[in-house]
Parts: C-alpha cells; sequence; structure tokens
C-alpha cells in the first residue's frame, strides 16, 4: 500500500475522509436546526414587540 507524509495507508486516508463527510453533514444538519430556531425566536420577539408597542 501507498504511504503519504502522514504515514497512512489510502485505506486509512479513505476512512478519514468519509469521516469528515459524515461529521459535515452532521453540522450541516446542526446549523439548519439553529438557523430555524434562531429565526422563530426573532419572529417571537418582533410579534411580542409589536403587541406592546
Amino acid at each position: 500500500a501507498s504511504r503519504d507524509g502522514l504515514g497512512l495507508s489510502e485505506e486509512e486516508l479513505t476512512e478519514l475522509v468519509n469521516e469528515l463527510k459524515e461529521s459535515e453533514n452532521d453540522l450541516r444538519g446542526e446549523r439548519q436546526g439553529l438557523e430555524e430556531r434562531l429565526r422563530r425566536m426573532i419572529c417571537e420577539r418582533l410579534q411580542v414587540k409589536g403587541v406592546e408597542g
């Protein structure tokens, strides 16, 4: 098996890349969830201000 400067085999590199892709997808999902929660919170605040004002 060919090895790069890190001393990892091609198999190990492929595994690492796949893990990175998976965690990237997880993060993307989390970010979308956070954005939706933020949007909802902002809307609620605006509604409350609208009612008070």
